[in-house]
């Protein structure tokens, strides 16, 4: 898996979908500093929380990856 190719596919699907990355962390019950995490390639979102993240931005878990 390539974090940072993940973490730009993550932080397009949040702009086109209209969300800050704290107003997206709101949804998601974390910290924005994690949606930033995330976006700069250092980190996956907890499986947990792939579910929602895939259902906020009308996407498959495999569209994620």
């Amino acid at each position: 898996m390539d974090l940072k190719k993940i973490g730009r596919f993550i932080a397009e699907n949040r702009k086109k979908a209209g969300y800050s990355q704290e107003s997206l962390a709101e949804k998601l019950d974390i910290s924005s500093r994690s949606i930033s995490k995330w976006e700069r390639g250092i980190c996956m979102p907890e499986t947990a929380k792939m579910p929602a993240l895939c259902e906020l931005f009308d996407i498959t878990i495999n569209d994620l990856f």
